[in-house]
């Protein structure tokens, strides 16, 4: 049985340096200059919203990133993930799919507003629709829509493929166009599942001391679990 010595890599993880930002630079710049301030001024509350894919989780947990990088620590409510006690330690609170929040965890959102303002954290929330079009109590719905609001776009194609050059250049490998036409036609077309990709061919073709061609790619998810198409909403 051929055996390779590759051990799937783990992705680094989102950032705001890896976030590639199409038409969305200006909620970027923000984000890193909010980022930059934050240990002299807490940045008014944040909500980016867009369609599945446009990069709002990879943004959420890109700003969760920055600030355990510097040593802090962060609060999460998700519709699967609940804050039943705000812990003043928290320099963010991040909320994602507001859209999906359920009574129990709509109250507990608005709970967070009302500490956060009072332990100085900063609130950084995303949805599928903008604050006004939430399904959310009105007290919710209102704090939501209290700051800076960011619509996000997915990338066009054109970026796509920019940014997937960009990161095989980095690493000084050469991505051919039936390569980029493979991937954007058979993965998940948001930049997280394709960085994730990304690593993963870089590492099968070194141990396979091959280049990175359509059959490496169908011969390393043969060899290994199938990176998904539809990975969860980034």
């Amino acid at each position: 049985m051929k055996q390779l010595p590759l051990a799937l890599p783990t992705y680094s993880g989102p950032s705001l340096d890896n976030y590639v930002p199409g038409a969305n630079l200006d909620c970027l710049l923000y984000l890193q200059d909010a980022m930059a301030q934050i240990d002299t001024q807490v940045p008014a509350p944040t909500y980016l919203w867009g369609e599945r894919g446009c990069g709002k989780t990879h943004l959420l947990k890109s700003v969760a990133s920055a600030v355990e990088q510097r040593g802090g620590c962060c609060g999460w409510l998700t519709p699967k993930q609940i804050i039943s006690e705000f812990d003043p330690r928290w320099a963010v609170v991040l909320m994602d799919d507001c859209e999906q929040l359920s009574e129990r965890h709509q109250a507990a959102a608005f709970r967070v507003f009302i500490d956060a303002q009072s332990f100085g954290a900063w609130v950084v929330a995303a949805g599928a629709v903008p604050p006004v079009d939430l399904s959310v109590r009105e007290d919710l719905r209102t704090r939501l829509g209290w700051g800076h609001i960011f619509a996000l776009k997915r990338l066009t194609d054109e970026e796509l493929q920019a940014a997937l050059w960009q990161a095989f250049h980095s690493r000084g490998l050469v991505l051919s166009q039936e390569v980029q036409d493979y991937l954007l036609h058979h993965f998940s077309r948001d930049m997280t599942s394709l960085m994730f990709l990304m690593e993963q061919m870089d590492q099968y073709a070194l141990a396979s001391k091959r280049a990175v061609t359509v059959p490496l790619i169908k011969s390393m998810l043969s060899d290994n679990e199938p990176v998904p198409k539809n990975r969860p909403d980034i």
